[in-house]
């Protein structure tokens, strides 16, 4: 069985690419490459509008701003962003 592989393998190895496919290869990679760095910047800016949104609603919203305070850790999060109307216990 092992020869059999190994004569295989052998066979495999001296197969010959031809420079289109090689060129090719290398475009694919270079492609990949170039849309795992626009992945990045894509999550990366819907993370930055993500946080904006969150923010702009603690602003515009006291009830909502309430609310994410009663969130356990979250009051200090709120008390950082809003930007001086919030007024935290009103209980």
């Amino acid at each position: 069985m092992n020869e059999k592989l190994e004569k295989m393998k052998e066979e495999y190895m001296q197969i010959k690419a031809s420079d289109t496919l090689k060129q090719r290869i290398d475009i694919t990679i270079n492609a990949s490459k170039i849309n795992t760095a626009n992945t990045w910047k894509k999550v990366t800016g819907l993370v930055a509008c993500l946080g904006i949104a969150f923010s702009l609603s603690l602003n515009l919203s006291p009830v909502f701003a309430a609310t994410v305070a009663d969130i356990p850790g979250m009051s200090e999060m709120v008390k950082a962003l809003t930007f001086g109307r919030y007024v935290g216990e009103r209980r």
